[in-house]
């Protein structure tokens, strides 16, 4: 992870904060490229973008605030998932 943050440090609030805006930041770019597929006719890949994002907002919303592993190990997870998604652009 190329963020200086050590997350296992953080007090809970602002991890929270921090895995909560992890999973806005991956929907926004999630629906960009479902935009892009939809416009591109890749009715597929949209499907498949869409499942990606439902999934993960069901996962960002099953996560206990007091449950700082999953939510480090999501952040991570989607930070990472983010950064390919970029990369494609």
């Amino acid at each position: 992870m190329n963020n200086p943050l050590d997350l296992e440090q953080l007090d809970s609030s602002v991890l929270y904060d921090l895995f909560y805006e992890s999973g806005s930041e991956l929907g926004g770019a999630l629906i960009e490229q479902e935009r892009k597929a939809r416009n591109e006719g890749k009715l597929d890949l949209l499907k498949s973008l869409m499942q990606e994002e439902y999934d993960m907002l069901d996962k960002r919303d099953s996560v206990k605030s007091d449950d700082r592993d999953a939510q480090i190990a999501c952040k991570k997870a989607w930070d990472n998932r983010l950064r390919e998604l970029k990369e494609k652009a």
